[in-house]
């Protein structure tokens, strides 16, 4: 395989679980790739991934990432106002392109990014981690396996601490410029994505959107129902609260005429099931993790080291990554892929106004 040379661009949260992700995968041998240089406005946090992670050098902007010709991948981690340019940038430099969620402030920004990488003919990828939930593929798998009978309808429950506190150290987020809104595009295009993923794209029934923050334009209420193609009804609620010691969490509940699917956790955790006449089964963790390694052929002690209720969902979604840019192959989830999600957003703001 190819060497692979990383320039990131955003060193807040997600900027540090993908250069962190990286080195793992970099210090187990498991990808050959080497961490060129880290731009963030705030130095201090660069300097940190240089020190602590192993990057050669901090840049002194965005530009310089995307301008240096020794770096072929740049993973952009900047808040959300940002990443328009610096994706169109590096796909005019015919870079590889990953780039975290949502991709831009509103849909016509997203289906530029979309049109630009496309263009290029780079390997571009978007953050939907959950795509690399030991959890949701479990899911999925089983729903696919089982005698399910005619579908009723999909229950999701996505509550977080407002997210400008706590793990959260920056508060860019309550400003609607930079983050394109609150709770539904900013967390729950995770959540549409998933569904979309789950069970095909919906259709936006009904929505409604709330306003309870002092902080204009952020949305830390919304609801949503919808309909899929397969006879499926879906609900899904999106909170923002004030509690910061309460974990970020996710209730989803399936139910088809003859099984019943449920879990509070969105990475790793018990999953439960209830399969036509038999009795309630819940999975445990170790049992949901092989599954999942199973099935993405992750047969490497690695992958069952990782810590999967921290950085282990986006160390395996930057190996994927990595291994298409290398494999020159497609990577999913793509940019078609988070244009989608945006335009589910979009439906669900217009159906609320």
């Amino acid at each position: 395989m190819a060497h692979t040379k990383i320039g990131l661009i955003g060193a807040g949260l997600l900027g540090l679980a993908h250069g962190a992700s990286l080195a793992i995968l970099r210090n187990a041998g498991i990808c050959d790739l080497e961490l060129v240089s880290v731009f963030d406005p705030n130095g201090a946090a660069a300097e940190s991934l240089v020190k602590n992670i192993g990057f050669r050098s901090a840049a002194d902007s965005a530009e310089e990432i995307i301008a240096n010709e020794e770096i072929d991948t740049v993973f952009i981690s900047s808040p959300t106002r940002f990443h328009k340019d610096c994706v169109v940038a590096a796909a005019s430099r015919r870079k590889n392109i990953f780039c975290e969620k949502p991709l831009a402030v509103d849909v016509s920004g997203a289906r530029l990014m979309g049109d630009a990488v496309k263009r290029a003919g780079v390997t571009a990828g978007v953050g939907l981690v959950l795509h690399y939930s030991p959890t949701y593929r479990f899911i999925k798998n089983t729903v696919a396996a089982a005698d399910t009978g005619p579908p009723i309808i999909v229950t999701l429950r996505d509550d977080q601490c407002f997210p400008i506190r706590g793990l959260h150290h920056t508060s860019w987020r309550a400003d609607p410029s930079i983050s394109g809104g609150g709770a539904l595009i900013e967390h729950s295009i995770h959540d549409l994505d998933l569904l979309a993923w789950l069970f095909g794209r919906p259709r936006i029934a009904d929505a409604c959107v709330r306003y309870r923050t002092k902080r204009q334009g952020i949305e830390d209420y919304a609801r949503v129902t919808m309909e899929f193609d397969n006879g499926m009804e879906g609900f899904l609620a999106s909170v923002w609260h004030d509690m910061v010691t309460r974990a970020s969490n996710r209730r989803l509940e399936i139910m088809y005429e003859r099984l019943f699917v449920a879990t509070d956790h969105d990475i790793i955790g018990p999953v439960e099931y209830t399969r036509g006449d038999e009795g309630r089964v819940v999975v445990d963790s170790d049992h949901v993790l092989a599954a999942f390694l199973e099935d993405l052929g992750l047969s490497e002690p690695f992958f069952r080291t990782l810590d999967y209720q921290t950085f282990g969902a986006y160390t395996v979604e930057d190996y994927f990554f990595i291994k298409a840019v290398q494999e020159q192959t497609d990577y999913c989830p793509g940019f078609d892929d988070a244009v989608i999600a945006h335009e589910l957003v979009d439906e669900v703001y217009r159906a609320a106004s």
